[in-house]
């Protein structure tokens, strides 16, 4: 059984080369561009960790995680920000 990566991060070719990365080893990935996005996976699906990119669209990364946190507490602990 893989586990389930969410990854954020709103440069397309930095998502892939990280979700390509993450799947070589062995995980399941789901990305998404934007903070909305991500609500929406993880209205659909349980994910294992979060991998964000402190830089998105319309929030931080950080002020995402808080409201990821609030939302889905059994993310605590499985939220990675990336510069």
């Amino acid at each position: 059984m893989s586990r389930r990566v969410l990854l954020v991060d709103d440069e397309p070719v930095l998502r892939r080369s990280l979700e390509r990365a993450l799947r070589l080893e062995g995980y399941d990935v789901r990305t998404a561009a934007d903070a909305d996005s991500a609500y929406a996976i993880l209205e659909e699906l349980t994910v294992d960790a979060a991998l964000l990119d402190l830089r998105i669209p319309h929030l931080t990364g950080d002020a995402l995680a808080v409201a990821l946190l609030h939302r889905w507490p059994y993310l605590d602990g499985r939220i990675l920000l990336m510069i």
